[in-house]
């Protein structure tokens, strides 16, 4: 079941997803709407709060893969204008929407983050092995990789900064800030350089 509480005092709209005996096991959220992620491994969205009508989206086939990571890229952003989630699964990533579900055949991952630009044009990728990896999100064009000497010391954090940078955080080791087409520059928290 789904609470939807559109004010302070706790007023809320309730609906399900329809998932029966799956579960939600993450979600993530755009401004009119969110895609969950089901125990099953298959995604539905709702595009509107006011008048949620969950859509299960098709099938990635992911029953018996890892999902590494996933974010998604809002409807106004996409060319079908439609919810399209990204999948980081085995060293590529699927592309799912409501009626297909594409591999883009990559082979630089495991990507263990994915991050969408505020636009909707790129996509921030984190290998495995410690690189950043900037593409257009249709997957057409390679922006920028670099490697952050970090090896499989995982971020906690890895976001977009403007549509120009990403930003990563680690534990205990300090920040990182990427720019479409500059090196990594690193800080400590607090620091003012």
């Amino acid at each position: 079941m789904v609470r939807c509480y559109y004010d302070l005092q706790g007023d809320f709209t309730q609906f399900s997803l329809g998932n029966g005996d799956f579960g939600v096991l993450d979600c993530r959220f755009w401004g009119s709407g969110f895609v969950a992620l089901l125990g099953n491994q298959r995604f539905v969205a709702v595009s509107r709060y006011d008048e949620p009508r969950p859509r299960l989206l098709a099938d990635p086939h992911l029953a018996d893969a890892e999902i590494h990571s996933w974010t998604l890229i809002p409807p106004n952003y996409t060319l079908s204008r439609h919810v399209e989630v990204l999948v980081a699964t085995g060293s590529t990533i699927l592309v799912v929407d409501a009626s297909d579900s594409q591999d883009q055949v990559l082979q630089q991952g495991p990507f263990s983050h994915i991050t969408v630009s505020p636009n909707g044009k790129f996509v921030g990728l984190y290998t495995g092995e410690g690189k950043v990896w900037v593409i257009s999100s249709d997957f057409q064009e390679n922006h920028s990789e670099y490697d952050t000497g970090m090896g499989s010391n995982l971020p906690l954090d890895f976001a977009w900064c403007g549509n120009s940078s990403v930003v990563l955080v680690w534990e205990d080791l300090g920040n990182g800030l990427s720019g479409l087409f500059l090196q990594l520059r690193r800080w400590k928290m607090g620091s003012v350089n």
